[in-house]
């Protein structure tokens, strides 16, 4: 999901990077008007410094580095834009691509929420680090269970997984404030095809009503991902190219997924109660087998705006094609 220009910050947060099991890189954008200098520090380690003019943007790798949290600050205060994109190898070839936006610093939370995981049918894990200065504990909640708490020291990174297939999932920190996402390796049911990675929403994001751009569920097998995080019941509706689709009553803490026939935009999830949280997973086939997996988070109806921004676009060596809808 592009990132609303409201949300534009000089510091960006992802809780690991690895470039040795996978083909990491991260992408940033100057958006300034003056030159900044923009440092990358990887588990505390500062990885280099890049200068971009205004309008420049720069992609940059570190061989043999696996490690968290990550942080990509510019000088001055200069406005810029970060993500991070990783090709996925499978033991015998690269089958995948996956790209996350960073989480700007004026988003950290203590608390965040995704709708589903599954490390049944998938291979899920949470990854989480503290991007505070001092220890905390990390409570993870799946499906209304809360599972061990995990201590973590200031600057420290950690990865959990967990025999569940449930939802919707919250990963609270004691007030300390810390960063979380969710990855995922797919498979097609032979082999390890693909790998997706998606940022949580911080909790004082959650709201009622959610935007994409598009649904298709005639070429690609997409599916909506929603769950009632708030303590009231609540009735969602779901809309697709402006026509509504019948309502799904959510009790606290239920989340569901649901599909329909059509290849249509933009959709809005909209729930009548409480707070929801929202995102849509895709599987790709590429004429003969479902080869890959991705999931993005629903953008808050409160993050609206007139321009978004993304730090590279390339329909050179890949296919690439942005989707925009006015809701």
């Amino acid at each position: 999901m592009g990132l609303p220009k409201s949300q534009l910050t000089d510091t960006y947060y992802f809780p690991w990077y690895n470039n040795v099991q996978m083909n990491s890189q991260v992408r940033f954008a100057n958006l300034g008007s003056v030159g900044t200098t923009v440092t990358v520090t990887i588990g505390g380690v500062a990885q280099g410094s890049h200068y971009l003019v205004p309008g420049q943007s720069m992609l940059a790798s570190y061989a043999g580095v696996d490690s968290g949290p990550v942080k990509i600050k510019s000088s001055g205060g200069t406005a810029i834009v970060a993500s991070m994109r990783m090709a996925y190898y499978n033991g015998t070839t690269w089958t995948s691509f996956s790209e996350m936006m960073g989480l700007p610093r004026t988003q950290l939370n203590t608390t965040y929420w995704f709708p589903w995981y599954n490390n049944v049918d998938m291979n899920t894990q949470m990854r989480f680090a503290n991007v505070s200065s001092v220890a905390t504990n990390i409570w993870v909640t799946i499906g209304g269970v809360v599972q061990a708490p995990i201590p973590l020291a200031a600057g420290q990174s950690i990865r959990v997984s967990y025999p569940i297939n449930n939802g919707p999932v919250k990963v609270e920190s004691s007030m300390r404030n810390i960063v979380a996402s969710m990855r995922v390796a797919y498979n097609d049911g032979t082999a390890w095809t693909s790998f997706s990675e998606v940022m949580g929403l911080p909790a004082s994001q959650a709201t009622t009503t959610y935007w994409f751009p598009w649904y298709n569920n005639l070429g690609l097998d997409s599916q909506l991902r929603f769950a009632n995080v708030s303590g009231i019941p609540a009735t969602v509706t779901v809309t697709i190219g402006g026509a509504a689709q019948p309502p799904i009553f959510l009790a606290v803490g239920q989340s569901t997924r649901v599909s329909y026939p059509l290849n249509n935009g933009p959709v809005k999830v909209e729930s009548s109660g409480g707070n929801i949280v929202a995102s849509i997973r895709v599987a790709y086939n590429n004429g003969t087998a479902w080869t890959s997996f991705s999931e993005m988070m629903g953008l808050p109806n409160t993050q609206l705006t007139d321009i978004y921004y993304f730090p590279w676009y390339n329909n050179v060596d890949l296919n690439t094609q942005v989707r925009f809808a006015i809701p």
